[in-house]
Order: C-alpha cells, then structure tokens, then sequence
C-alpha cells in the first residue's frame, strides 16, 4: 500500500484511489522500486471500506487486506461476491466490537 504524502488528514475513498493512481502512474519510484503489477490497498475499521472500495472500482488492484472489520451494509453484500482482487480479510478477537457482526458475515 503506498499512501500519497501530498494528502494528511482524514482520510476518503477519493484519497485511496488518487494515491493508486499516484503509485502506479510511477511517482512513488523516487521512494523506492514499485511494482506497478502488484497492487494491494488495506484499511483496519472504518479505513477498510475505502480500501474495498478502491479495490472494488479499479481493476489494477489484485490485492486487499481487511483488518478488523466492524460493520457492512446488507444491502452491499453482493458487493462481496464481484471482487477480483484476493481479499485477506483479518477478524479481530472476541473483545473486537464488531467481532459479532463480522462472524455473522463469514458464516452466510
């Protein structure tokens, strides 16, 4: 994951995706050797949705890591079923608070 150092703050889809393109388009070559044909985004909580998201809408990201996620919209679930890239998809333990929600999830 590469985050874009022209973009602090609170942090939006728009910012995930600006920074793939960013990383991609060869301007993170000055911080180190990228591989432009692997690309992963990642996002914990609240952050994993942007990290979906951008995974999700460009298909140049063949990899997301998904730390402790809390909450998903039902009526999104089939978003679930039309990602391309290869999730990871990393559940808390049972003190997580959205540890229940997220087993309830897995087990469909």
């Amino acid at each position: 994951m590469v985050l874009h150092p022209l973009l602090p703050g609170a942090s939006k889809v728009q910012n995930s995706q600006d920074g793939t393109i960013w990383a991609i388009s060869g301007k993170a070559a000055k911080y180190g050797n990228v591989n432009r044909s692997k690309v992963g985004t990642a996002g914990q909580s609240c952050d994993r949705l942007e990290a979906m998201s951008t995974g999700y809408h460009d298909a140049r990201v063949n990899l997301m890591l998904l730390f402790d996620i809390a909450i998903f919209e039902d009526s999104k679930r089939y978003i679930l079923q039309e990602l391309k890239a290869w999730v990871a998809w990393f559940v808390g333990g049972s003190k997580d608070m959205g540890y229940l929600n997220v087993c309830s999830l897995l087990f469909l």
